[in-house]
């Protein structure tokens, strides 16, 4: 895989999630840039301090917007809710029922399972992300309920 290599080097970048992002931004269409922009977000969410990065440069909304164009795609699907599972596992960061960009991650989702029916990894991680994100907070449980 051409892109292993990618995803390791962008660990060192200072800056690293930003430049992810902001290019998963400019280049939504590109299947090969997703993968790789997804798979190094994969990578660096392993540290707490990138997972904050990754929040707070707008991750949720890449990688719902990269599930959503890539729904074909089963390592930017199955990556992609690593990556949520870990943004939202420790409990640091709360999902937003009034968010836009939060209501279109768990739609991401859902729409993932739908179609990814077959991938078990990505539904048993889909149903743990779903129930660890609706056991912390009944608004965000009402609002999983009504999307899907």
């Amino acid at each position: 895989d051409s892109g292993r290599g990618v995803r390791r080097a962008v660990m060192d970048v200072p800056d690293a999630p930003f430049l992810v992002i902001g290019a998963m931004g400019d280049y939504s269409e590109d299947a090969d840039l997703q993968e790789n922009g997804v798979g190094s977000l994969y990578h660096l969410s392993r540290e707490p301090e990138a997972r904050d990065s990754i929040f707070n440069l707008g991750g949720v909304d890449a990688l719902a917007k990269a599930m959503a164009v890539h729904r074909r795609n089963e390592e930017v699907l199955i990556r992609s809710i690593k990556i949520y599972h870990r943004l939202f596992a420790d409990g640091s960061r709360a999902l937003d029922p009034d968010s836009d960009v939060q209501r279109s991650a768990i739609g991401a989702v859902l729409q993932a399972m739908d179609g990814m029916s077959h991938l078990k990894p990505l539904q048993s991680d889909a149903v743990t992300l779903l129930w660890m994100l609706s056991a912390k907070n009944t608004s965000a449980a009402k609002s999983i309920v009504k999307a899907g």
